[in-house]
């Protein structure tokens, strides 16, 4: 399982962004390094964010979620 995301509004950049890293991964795969760099980086992100939701009230969880959706709203495609 691959999960890619490219930081843009512009859904056609980001979509060309997405395939070509497909694309790399395809013809060069990852060393091993290279993967245990990504597994330790997811794993500090949920480490992060375990501990980040932790010290939210539910006024903040309200402030994050409306934040998402606006976000949504405005660029429906990324």
């Amino acid at each position: 399982m691959v999960a890619l995301a490219a930081r843009t509004a512009n859904h056609d950049q980001g979509m060309v962004a997405v395939l070509t890293e497909i694309e790399r991964l395809k013809q060069n795969g990852l060393s091993r390094t290279e993967l245990e760099k990504l597994k330790e980086k997811a794993k500090k992100t949920i480490a992060n964010n375990v501990e980040a939701a932790s010290l939210r009230n539910f006024q903040q969880w309200e402030d994050k979620i409306t934040t998402a959706i606006r976000q949504r709203e405005l660029c429906p495609n990324s």
